[in-house]
């Protein structure tokens, strides 16, 4: 392992030590090489998903709404609420790849509302059936890309909503 350098600071608040290690992540995996062909193969496997990505999103859209209607009476239930996350989650990681990138927003904001506790989701109601809402106008009515300005002032509307119910929009975006 490489030397440490150290640097004393001091930000107003007095002295600390900061200790800067050296960056040894390309020693250890050494150097990297991209198949050409197995890039080919992986492009094509996503095109083939893609085709079919309509029917999963619209078939997830539902799988959502019926665990969110299954959750709503028992909101202390985490398996339940645990149900509708996986669902959230795998839109959210699968739409944007596959041409949804709207789909990919609305579920990112959707899971922001899932991390909160069970005494806050009461509250919550209204901002979870705007979002189920929002999933399946989305998937019914094949919206790609960023819908456009309808798109924008849907994201603007649900940003507005998160930051009423005193959530962070913002959370899970990288700077």
């Amino acid at each position: 392992m490489g030397k440490f350098r150290t640097e004393t600071k001091n930000d107003g608040g007095g002295d600390y030590l900061v200790i800067h290690r050296p960056n040894t992540l390309r020693q250890k995996i050494g150097k990297i090489a991209i198949d050409p062909q197995a890039l080919e193969r992986a492009e094509a496997a996503l095109k083939a998903l893609a085709v079919n990505y309509p029917a999963v999103l619209a078939a997830n859209a539902k799988s959502a709404q019926a665990a969110w209607a299954e959750w709503r009476p028992a909101l202390a239930d985490e398996s339940l609420k645990l149900r509708l996350s996986i669902i959230v989650h795998d839109i959210r990681g699968q739409a944007g790849t596959l041409g949804y990138p709207l789909a990919t927003e609305v579920a990112r904001s959707l899971g922001i509302v899932l991390h909160n506790e069970a005494d806050k989701m009461a509250t919550l109601v209204p901002v979870i059936d705007a979002h189920i809402g929002a999933l399946n106008a989305i998937a019914s009515r094949g919206i790609t890309d960023d819908g456009g300005p309808i798109g924008a002032e849907l994201i603007a509307g649900l940003r507005r909503t998160l930051e009423k119910f005193g959530l962070d929009p913002n959370d899970g975006l990288t700077p």
